[in-house]
């Protein structure tokens, strides 16, 4: 791939920098997010390389996209992914009024002006959000559900959440929650019912920013790394089945209906998950539980099945994985000396609490890291040479650590061992907003790094002159009456 120029870049290096407080939720069935929900053009196959699943879930998967992508180049250094990302989606041309205005504001200004275009803060009148109407009758419709939907608006209200319709997200996004903002930003999603379940979600995430969820140290282990990560984003994707299920209850099966046929071949076509949402539900309440109450166990038990599907679990552990090599990237783990452990394991039971709701994360188990990476080779391979890399940084190349680690996977035949992890998340990043807003693993990234070179083409040998064609001369032929010309 060719190295976009140092200015080109920038934009691309900083939209991992929030990674650290922000979630992804794909407009999944692919996966769902953080404090992002990714519309994913072509999902890969969970297929390539799984390693003893039997609950393989996904394949390619068309995410509903309302209007084809404009490339937009951002010409700016340094400038933060919350900034950026209006900046992209800010009209190539403005009217000269505007680019005159707009020419004396800082990069700040700049981002808080389209946001006074493109969004609207929970309690807007249908005037006042008159420009992002799609978004503003999704959370109308959320506000109906009173177990669920109304908590989560009762929240966005409470915290002056903002929301924003925006045409162009990095590839593998279709919504985010950036904290430092307190904004959600949707992209175009083709359904009400896509973007019921897409707001749900996104909110879901703000709540957990609420109860401060969202950070990581990086003196973390990347058990603790991971397990932060994939439990904000569970309990996220949790919430769009809560709600689906909880108007369903209320007599408007149109959510989930819709649900069970969202993204051919992913996790919201699980027949074990609906499966599980209805009999935990009816044994809940057959035992005298309220319909909250069984919600909650409904939500416990979703959770718990999401880590078994291939598809939303490893588009999360690349999630973080790409957070764990920018912070490589950045050396942010040059001289340190501590690793801490277990820094998540007390914080997973609040990923589904909304206010002062209890959680529906109660009493859970998180899965090892160990166990996910067993199920796809070539992701375990990315996190161990990502790990090695941590370590060289904190050790030096021939610490006693990097050596341990090194002799295992190479004894496990990894073949991403000679790679530089700080061009590998460049390459990464230098894909967020092109290569036709595909999504790739960074597995795929690798591989491709990893592959021989294509030898040089062989020229052709000239072709042998050929000698100049004979003079032809013409031919004379006579004409009536005696005269002469040439044919």
């Amino acid at each position: 791939m060719a190295q976009a120029s140092p200015k080109k870049s920038a934009f691309k290096k900083n939209a991992g920098r929030l990674a650290r407080t922000t979630g992804l939720a794909v407009v999944f069935a692919a996966a769902a997010g953080c404090s992002t929900t990714p519309p994913i053009k072509n999902f890969p196959s969970v297929n390539d390389n799984v390693i003893g699943s039997t609950n393989v879930i996904g394949t390619t998967v068309a995410m509903p996209v309302a209007k084809p992508p404009v490339e937009i180049i951002v010409d700016t250094v340094e400038i933060p992914y919350d900034q950026q990302i209006f900046f992209y989606n800010a009209p190539a041309t403005p009217p000269a009024d505007e680019a005159a205005l707009l020419a004396k504001m800082t990069s700040q200004q700049r981002a808080e002006f389209y946001m006074q275009k493109f969004c609207f803060r929970q309690g807007a009148t249908p005037e006042e959000a008159a420009a992002q109407k799609e978004v503003y009758d999704a959370l109308q419709s959320l506000a109906l559900l009173p177990a669920t939907g109304k908590p989560l608006i009762d929240l966005a209200a409470r915290e002056g959440l903002q929301f924003c319709s925006l045409g162009h997200l990095p590839n593998g996004i279709a919504a985010q929650y950036l904290p430092s903002k307190e904004t959600i930003v949707a992209g175009p999603l083709s359904k009400p019912e896509s973007r019921v379940m897409t707001i749900a979600h996104e909110i879901m995430h703000a709540a957990q920013d609420r109860n401060k969820l969202l950070n990581y140290e990086t003196n973390w282990d990347i058990q603790s790394r991971v397990q932060r990560n994939l439990s904000i984003e569970a309990a996220a994707l949790t919430m769009e089945f809560l709600v689906a299920y909880d108007a369903k209850v209320g007599g408007n099966d149109a959510y989930w209906n819709y649900m069970q046929h969202y993204m051919g071949g992913t996790t919201y076509n699980d027949d074990r998950i609906y499966k599980l949402v209805e009999d935990t539900y009816k044994t809940a309440k057959d035992g005298g539980a309220t319909h909250e109450e069984s919600l909650r166990k409904v939500g416990a038990a979703v959770w718990t099945l999401v880590f078994e599907s291939d598809d939303w679990r490893n588009f999360y552990l690349n999630h973080e994985l790409t957070i764990y090599l920018r912070d490589i990237a950045d050396n942010k783990f040059v001289d340190a000396t501590v690793i801490t452990h277990a820094q998540f394991a007390d914080k997973t039971k609040n990923a589904g609490k909304v206010g002062a709701l209890p959680s529906f994360t109660e009493g859970v188990t998180f899965p090892s890291l160990d166990s996910m990476l067993a199920k796809r080779e070539k992701m375990k391979w990315a996190f161990e040479a990502a790990e090695i890399a941590r370590m060289k940084q904190m050790e030096g190349a021939n610490g006693k650590t990097v050596a341990t680690l090194t002799a295992a996977a190479t004894a496990g035949n990894n073949p991403y061992l000679g790679l530089d992890m700080a061009d590998i998340y460049r390459k990464t990043t230098d894909e967020s907003w092109t290569k036709g807003r595909t999504f790739r693993y960074i597995y795929h990234v690798m591989d491709e790094a990893i592959k021989p070179a294509e030898p040089a083409p062989v020229p052709e040998p000239p072709a042998p002159e050929k000698p100049a064609p004979a003079v032809v001369p013409p031919v004379i032929v006579a004409r009536r009456g005696g005269g002469f010309g040439f044919a």
